[in-house]
């Protein structure tokens, strides 16, 4: 098989895979929203989904976390 015709090939795969997954996402959204429905007892809008799930998925800073974080206790300090 030529460079081109491997190329070619790869490209076609890929498109595949992206048009599978964006398949794959419709029908978890769909199912998310029926749910989420469901648990509400009200019509959930796809748009009110997309932002819920954003606001959960977005990453927070390191940098942000409240506290000193976790401190280590002396040796022979804490419970025995």
């Amino acid at each position: 098989m030529s460079e081109k015709k491997k190329k070619d090939q790869a490209q076609r795969d890929a498109e595949r895979r992206a048009r599978i997954k964006a398949r794959a996402e419709e029908k978890i959204l769909d199912h998310i929203r029926m749910v989420t429905s469901q648990i509400e007892g009200r019509p959930v809008s796809r748009e009110e989904i997309e932002a819920m799930l954003a606001e959960k998925m977005r990453q927070h800073s390191l940098n942000a976390a409240k506290g000193i974080g976790y401190i280590a206790p002396e040796e022979g300090e804490g419970p025995p």
